[in-house]
């Protein structure tokens, strides 16, 4: 039986009524008291009691009174009013509240039995109810989520000549009359399912990619829609009333979207979109799939946007230089950086451009900045994911040159230094340990990594040990030794293949490095974890 709360001033009525449930074998989920109206009503408000007995005259509330106050707010809850025959009149006005049943005192154990039997059964087949209700409201937002995914499918294969569907069809999904369209592929990268996901986690993935999408700030509206084709993907519409702020907030909004579900869910997403246009149809969705396919070229883990401009020159956003650009920020390479955003803004960039590149350019900056400059000085995220989002700051330079030098800038605060003369020795060090757990599987040499933070040799090796508590050729052994364990135990790969990986170019030589740092073979170790 469900729960149950009785209500009665006096405690010898309340509990002489609550000893004859436990006698009667009735067996409620839970028996609740209270000694009037404004107690009752604290309890229903707590536990949300599915049955209530309550007497007509106490003092403060009346059982009138309670019903009164509560049958609005909780409609489900069966009402069972005690009452004297001199009440009787009382009794009858409670039934036009709602009440459901009433019992004349002196309650009888067949009629307290044969009323709250009944009022059980109504409470079943008021929850049967409910359960049907609801299982067709969630039946009916299903067939209409799975309609309008089917209709955005077929506008998706939808040439541009047919217009009379192309209107219907975006009549119908789009509820704001809105002219400007991008339509984006969204794709999971393969290396998300690591040690944080599993391939069965797709679907939770998604979701969590969804919520970010419909929850992040930006002017521009979204929907998201499954993909049939392929489970790892989802498709994104932004929409907009004006083409040109659409343009503005496009590119920022993807890179944010990377930024998030890279940064604090660790999902690695690679992200193909159409360029504005003016309807949703086959055409958009070729040039969301193009855009896509520069991941070939360029590398999963980024954003890439459709452009007229790259289509008519072989020219594409610097990549290259973006990556570069990676390396010296992790370097600290003051004159680099400036060498290479030239190069970025440079004539021969820009003279081909529409100035959708400069944007698209300038959040692929930030992500690198995040990446990059954010993992060495925390405190820097604030400003560099605040940059992503601004893009009106790109409407107060009146030149290339200004646009350069702010990144220059920003770039420097974000590194905490003017020049890497002003940084201490101690701050070399750790930018040095920094850039060796991220190239730890590459030909490190002590020389030239102490050139390269500007110090001796002599000094950097004894600072490095300081810092470390271990040689640099030691510290590196570690860092290979812990990535090759970790390639062991989740995935297949061979051993040799692993030496390479973590920097072995000799497999054999990585046989004695392992077991001489774990006591194991690399083939022991993989079997003993495994077992």
């Amino acid at each position: 039986m469900h729960s149950i709360l009785v209500v009665d001033d006096e405690p010898l009525v309340r509990q002489g009524i609550i000893a004859r449930i436990e006698y009667l074998e009735l067996n409620p989920s839970a028996v609740y008291e209270a000694s009037n109206g404004k107690q009752a009503i604290d309890i229903v408000k707590e536990f949300h009691p599915a049955i209530i007995l309550t007497d007509i005259q106490m003092p403060e509330m009346t059982g009138i009174e309670l019903v009164r106050n509560l049958k609005p707010l909780y409609p489900d809850i069966f009402f069972i009013i005690l009452t004297v025959f001199a009440e009787f009149d009382y009794a009858e006005a409670a039934l036009h509240l709602g009440v459901n049943a009433y019992l004349l005192k002196p309650i009888s154990n067949t009629e307290l039995k044969k009323t709250l039997l009944m009022i059980e059964q109504k409470v079943c087949e008021q929850e049967q109810i409910h359960a049907v209700l609801l299982e067709t409201d969630i039946m009916r937002k299903s067939l209409r989520e799975l309609n309008s995914e089917q209709l955005f499918h077929k506008l998706l294969h939808t040439p541009e000549s047919n217009h009379a569907f192309i209107k219907e069809a975006m009549d119908s999904l789009f509820e704001f009359r809105d002219t400007a369209f991008a339509v984006a592929i969204i794709n999971i990268d393969g290396n998300t399912y690591t040690d944080s996901y599993s391939f069965s986690d797709c679907d939770l993935i998604k979701f969590i990619v969804t919520n970010i999408i419909t929850y992040q700030e930006s002017p521009v509206r979204r929907a998201v829609y499954s993909s049939f084709q392929n489970v790892n993907q989802v498709y994104l519409v932004l929409s907009h009333s004006n083409a040109a702020t659409l343009e503005k907030y496009y590119s920022s909004f993807l890179g944010n979207l990377l930024y998030i579900v890279s940064a604090r869910f660790s999902i690695c997403l690679t992200i193909g979109g159409s360029d504005v246009t003016s309807v949703v149809n086959l055409t958009a969705y070729e040039h969301a799939n193009e855009a896509f396919r520069q991941r070939l070229l360029s590398g999963n883990g980024d954003f890439y946007i459709y452009s007229k401009d790259a289509a008519a020159h072989s020219d594409t956003i610097p990549q290259k230089n973006l990556n570069l650009l990676m390396k010296y920020i992790e370097r600290c390479d003051t004159k680099n950086i400036e060498i290479i955003l030239d190069e970025i803004f440079s004539n021969e960039h820009m003279k081909s451009f529409s100035p959708n590149y400069i944007r698209i350019v300038w959040v692929k900056i930030m992500n690198v900045l995040i990446q990059t400059a954010g993992k060495m000085f925390p405190n820097a995220n604030a400003e560099l994911n605040q940059s992503i989002l601004d893009m009106d700051i790109l409407d107060s330079f009146h030149t290339r040159e200004e646009l350069k030098d702010y990144l220059y800038q920003l770039i420097i605060r974000s590194l905490h230094v003017n020049n890497l003369e002003d940084l201490s020795s101690t701050n070399r060090i750790r930018l040095a340990i920094n850039y060796i757990q991220n190239h730890f599987n590459q030909d490190l040499v002590l020389q030239e990594l102490a050139f390269q933070y500007s110090l001796s040799p002599n000094y950097f090796s004894s600072a490095f040990k300081k810092e470390t508590g271990m040689g640099l050729v030691n510290y590196i052994e570690a860092l290979r030794i812990e990535a090759a364990s970790d390639y062991l135990l989740h995935t297949d790969e061979n051993a040799s293949d692993i030496a390479l990986k973590v920097g072995y170019h000799d497999s054999q030589y990585f046989y004695r490095v392992f077991k001489k740092a774990t006591g194991m073979t690399p083939l022991q170790y993989r079997n003993a974890h495994i077992e």
